[in-house]
């Protein structure tokens, strides 16, 4: 398959790569010292036109494509992973609400998220009741909802999250929540890396109703909904992993330039130029995985198996070409006066989400191939 990245692409490529070169990087070990993003960056963001890249015209997006995203996405986590991050769980919230939300509640929701009015998140059920960490009631017409959404990216800040709980044996119901209805965000153990995502847990409190108006797509359609969202969310995983490691890449050959041994660069031995190549190869093997699953979910086909194959290589680039960054700036790879500690960490923290890389996705894969469950 033939990649022509179309002219709106390569502008928004090039548009997000000087923002985030002048407005994410220089600041991307302080928010994740932090723990959260600041407002005013989430703002400038907003103002980019990032948050409603998937979101049509017609109601305040960009109307742009699949493609488009996973091209935003990695530039952004070639600066920061963490905001990256939080961009993707916005626009699977805003994907979740397209696909399955009422004209009302488009109408009501998108342009505010488009818009950057109101944050998203995106807190997916596990796409199984027996899994679900959240369950929900129906009494009289309201939703008694319980339990935990744990590890909720931007779950602190964000004003509306599209989550789904089990309802019923094998079933799931998709609601869309806002902060003090019923919904407590707790603070989450400080992550190993994507720290400036600011995750947090959410409470379901089970004493608060929730009005059936809140729902999201028909009752016990959650699971099924969350599936369809689910190559997006591995499409948007892949592009930041791809992202960190190109950072990676980057901050290696600018140490191995640099850095000199026995009279010469580092770049001058032969160690270093393999472990450069092998990273360059992976992760430009890894972009076209992600390129090649974004195009398909853009042509309407489901994607699952392509954006799974793209997420589960994807992410263990990103972890080999950080690793190998780690080794090429020696004891000085551990200390935080270079980024490649950080980006090692955010590359970890890529393999979870969406279940293991090793396991799921292998699963979802092999699934695809053989006609099996997705």
């Amino acid at each position: 398959m033939h990649f022509d990245l179309s002219d709106d692409h390569q502008m928004l490529r090039r548009m997000v790569r000087d923002f985030v070169a002048a407005r994410v990087a220089p600041n991307a070990a302080a928010w994740s010292e932090a723990g959260a993003v600041p407002a005013d960056a989430l703002k400038a963001v907003a103002e980019l036109g990032l948050l409603g890249v998937r979101v049509p015209e017609a109601v305040g997006g960009a109307g742009m494509d699949a493609t488009a995203l996973a091209l935003a996405l990695e530039e952004v986590a070639a600066g920061d992973a963490g905001l990256a991050s939080v961009l993707a769980g916005h626009a699977l919230c805003c994907e979740h609400l397209l696909r399955a939300g009422s004209d009302a509640q488009i109408e009501a929701w998108a342009p505010r998220l488009a818009a950057g009015e109101v944050l998203g998140a995106w807190a997916a059920g596990g796409s199984d009741a027996e899994v679900a960490y959240a369950r929900g009631v129906l009494r009289g017409g309201a939703w008694t909802l319980d339990g935990q959404l744990p590890w909720v990216v931007a779950g602190g800040s964000a004003g509306l999250v599209a989550a789904v709980v089990a309802t019923g044996p094998s079933k799931g119901t998709a609601f869309l929540l806002t902060p003090g209805a019923g919904l407590v965000a707790l603070d989450a153990e400080q992550p190993l890396g994507l720290r400036s995502s600011g995750p947090a847990h959410l409470q379901l409190m089970s004493d608060a109703e929730v009005a059936d108006a809140a729902r999201l797509g028909a009752v016990g359609a959650g699971f099924e909904a969350e599936r369809q969202v689910l190559p997006l969310a591995r499409v948007a995983r892949a592009a930041i992993a791809v992202g960190v490691g190109r950072a990676a890449l980057e901050a290696g050959l600018a140490y191995a330039a640099e850095r000199t041994q026995f009279g010469k660069p580092l770049s001058a031995f032969q160690a270093m130029q393999w472990m450069i190549a092998d990273s360059a190869t992976e992760l430009d093997a890894a972009r076209l995985l992600v390129w090649r699953a974004a195009h398909l979910i853009d042509e309407g086909d489901d994607a699952a198996g392509e954006a799974a194959m793209a997420r589960l290589f994807a992410v263990r680039a990103a972890e080999a070409a950080t690793d190998r960054a780690l080794q090429m700036h020696g004891g000085y790879g551990y200390t935080t006066e270079y980024p490649v500690e950080r980006l090692w960490r955010d590359a970890r923290q890529c393999e979870v989400g969406e279940g293991s890389s090793s396991a799921l996705h292998q699963r979802v894969v092999a699934g695809d191939l053989l006609g099996g469950v997705r």
